[in-house]
């Protein structure tokens, strides 16, 4: 398979996918099955409260979504589950076994895992373990997060609950639909009349639900769904509620009683609520779009408002950006990298994608769950608390994959870590940030429209917006990459190196070692050059330079190794080894796999990369000298950091401004402004006591909108007198 591994896709050949034997790779496609089955039967378990589809239904996901919505939700667990399978498979063949070599630990199993024979067993055992533990603990949690992206990308519960909402909500009642529910009373009929809102009014809106609920009953392509057994025990016990209500009621207005009594209203509101949550997961089911959704309420003559999907559409649309930029950035990598000058600096790549992946994923997630539960904070708090809850553990994660795909020894993982880390912590407070900044944003033209506002600066003032905001997020992240790189350099130009050569050194006595257990007659004619061959004097140079190491004698111990490489090299009759002592790849991709060789090739492999950091440390003397070799280095890992913040900024910024102005018109404000002139200015300014919200923010979601209302109505503002009107 070497000709498959260019330049393009090493970082997928080193994986070592190629290389697995017939065994590993059939114990590997068990786990894999044992994953896929698990996540099948795990994705019916639900994420969500269960007040949150009512008191008295309670639906399993299957019935809160329509079945394509569902099967894509599933697809998408299932591909998760795989991931975080060869996340541990990664990591358990490539990370642990690097942590066992560098510290020394005998495999207990006897070689038996670092051969890869049952690691991807024990991963699908880990990660059965870590679904089936419940969300109780940090483990668990790791599994229902997953869950839950799947559940929200087939819109399960939101679909039915925003649904259920519109239909829950005080929509007009008539005299003639009052009519159609069987009610005759006259003074029920000049009570919807006059006004619309009322616990009979309430009732009303109930009885026509329900009449909506029996309608579908008659409709064909709903017939079969309604004769499933938890439809029909639903049915059954909607029918008998209905008729003790009916009773509660008559026996309420028989007695000529205006008012009805708190448990009794409680009873009609709950009624009401589980008839729309029933009605709206019919609806999904059979009909399956929103459109189809919507000819069916207008056909009942329910008109309701389209449901927003925000916040998983806002997800996917940050991530298709970060996805655009991260395939560019690979391209753009490979270019520049076309001499090997940046080879050691790829991990940079691979963790800022995790990084900014992963914080665009689950700090969105978290901020719209506070919001729609009217959690109001402070913007440091609410940033501080992100990065605390979000940026700490995505950075261990991020680090501990790059780490498992590139893992270089233990002090390369605490470079990772600390540079995951940082870096997951600051673009989790940048997110907080920008998502207020986001809130400030001038409207869009279909808003100013909308208005009948017209605003001449405003093209201006998104440039000037937009720009500010991308530049600030990335100069942040490129300053701290910059600086982050030097003391990494710093750190690794220490250790680095010895901790190579230890590796060298520990790898040549194995090859020196084998001579001992390997006959002549066990060898293949490959091996068969290397009988003459000593390695013995390699692995002395290699030992004296570990313990002589400083940065007086690194040029000689370099000269030293390259000069037994060179011996040994002549001795195998040439073009086995290259300069650097690293092996040809040309030559020895002919050779066998397996035994002394696979010997050979990791401790020749290991000199090459002793001879490669120590010439790339040894100008490490002074900082001076050390920032003048590696300059370039440093501004092209900051320069990637920084893209990747630039792009996370600017699609956050231009999807949520689109958001948050897509849905004002002069309907939603005339409960706030009277003066559209002025509304663009009054909807973009912080609120002190929103704890400093804007009310382009708070208008999307109940709790806080709620807020706001009772801010305006207590007087403490008064948008359409003390703005001045735009020019």
């Amino acid at each position: 398979m070497e000709y498959l591994c260019s330049r393009w896709t090493l970082p997928v050949c080193q994986l070592g996918i190629w290389d697995l034997s017939n065994e590993e790779l059939l114990s590997f496609l068990l786990g894999t099955l044992i994953i896929v089955f698990f996540a099948i039967d795990h994705y019916k378990i639900p994420t969500y409260a269960k007040t949150t589809i009512g008191d008295f239904i309670e639906l399993a996901p299957e019935s809160l979504t329509s079945a394509k919505r569902y099967r894509k939700g599933l697809w998408i667990y299932v591909f998760l589950m795989l991931g975080l399978y060869l996340a541990f498979c990664f990591f358990w063949s490539k990370g642990l076994s690097a942590f066992l070599n560098i510290s020394g630990i005998k495999d207990p199993s006897g070689d038996k895992f670092s051969g890869n024979q049952l690691w991807p067993i024990a991963a699908a055992t880990a990660v059965t373990f870590i679904g089936a533990a419940g969300d109780k603990n940090i483990f668990g949690r790791l599994e229902t997060a997953l869950r839950s992206i799947a559940h929200q990308s087939a819109y399960i519960p939101d679909a039915v609950v925003n649904l259920s909402s519109a239909l829950n909500g005080s929509f007009a009642v008539t005299v003639e639909m009052a009519q159609q529910v069987g009610e005759t009373n006259p003074t029920v009929l000049t009570q919807v009349a006059d006004c619309q809102d009322g616990w009979i009014q309430t009732w009303i809106r109930a009885k026509y639900l329900f009449s909506r609920l029996e309608q579908l009953r008659h409709e064909p392509e709903f017939q079969q769904l309604l004769s499933r057994p938890e439809n029909v025990r639903s049915l059954d016990f909607l029918d008998e509620e209905r008729k003790t209500l009916t009773d509660r009621v008559a026996q309420r207005l028989k007695a000529k009683q205006g008012d009805t009594d708190e448990p009794l209203r409680k009873k009609i509101e709950s009624f009401r609520s589980a008839l729309s949550v029933f009605l709206a997961s019919l609806l999904w089911q059979g009909c399956g779009s929103e459109s189809s959704i919507q000819r069916k309420l207008a056909k009942f003559k329910l008109l309701v408002e389209p449901t927003d999907h925000f916040s998983w559409n806002f997800t996917v649309r940050v991530l298709a950006s970060l996805a655009a930029a991260a395939a560019l950035a690979y391209v753009v990598w490979g270019l520049l990298d076309w001499e090997d000058y940046l080879i050691d600096q790829s991990w940079h790549l691979t963790s800022a994608m995790l990084v900014f992946f992963m914080t665009a994923l689950f700090t969105i997630k978290r901020r719209e769950r506070r919001f729609t539960n009217g959690t109001k904070e402070r913007a440091f708090d609410a940033a501080l608390g992100s990065a605390l809850c979000c940026g700490l553990p995505i950075g261990v994660v991020a680090a501990v994959v790059t780490f498992a795909l590139h893992g270089q020894g233990l002090t390369m993982f605490w470079i990772m870590l600390s540079t995951a880390v940082c870096l997951a912590v600051l673009s989790s407070l940048l997110f907080e940030f920008i998502m207020r900044l986001a809130a400030q944003s001038p409207p869009t033209r279909g808003a100013l429209r909308r208005l009948s506002v017209t605003i001449p600066s405003a093209v201006t003032d998104l440039y000037w917006w937009l720009a500010g905001g991308v530049l600030i997020a990335s100069s942040a992240i490129f300053a701290i990459v910059f600086v982050l790189f030097w003391v990494e350099q710093a750190a690794l130009s220490k250790q680095l190196p010895t901790e190579t050569l230890d590796a060298a050194e520990t790898y040549l006595k194995r090859l020196v070692d084998s001579y001992s257990s390997n006959s002549e007659d066990n060898r293949n004619r490959v091996d068969r050059p290397l009988l003459d061959v000593s390695f013995d004097a390699l692995l002395g140079k290699v030992h004296n330079a570990k313990n002589g190491m400083d940065k007086d004698n690194v040029s000689a111990a370099i000269n030293d190794i390259e000069s037994e490489c060179k011996i040994i090299n002549e001795n195998l009759g040439g073009g086995v080894l290259l300069k650097s002592c690293g092996l040809n790849g040309e030559v020895t991709k002919h050779w066998s796999v397996g035994g002394w060789l696979d010997l050979f090739r990791t401790a020749m492999m290991q000199v090459g990369t002793v001879v490669k950091r120590l010439d790339r440390f040894k100008s490490y003397g002074t900082a001076a000298k050390a920032m003048e070799a590696d300059w370039p280095r440093a501004l092209a890992v900051a320069v990637l950091w920084a893209f990747f913040g630039a792009v996370f900024a600017g699609s956050i910024l231009l999807y949520r401004r689109s958001v948050l102005w897509g849905a004002i018109n002069v309907e939603t404000l005339k409960d706030c402004t009277p003066n559209s002139a002025t509304a663009s200015e009054w909807l973009r300014t912080p609120v002190d006591e929103l704890e400093d919200l804007t009310p382009l923010e708070a208008m999307r979601y109940q709790d806080l909108r709620a807020s706001l209302s009772d801010y305006l109505r207590a007087g403490k503002q008064r948008p359409a007198t003390d703005l001045p009107v735009a020019a």
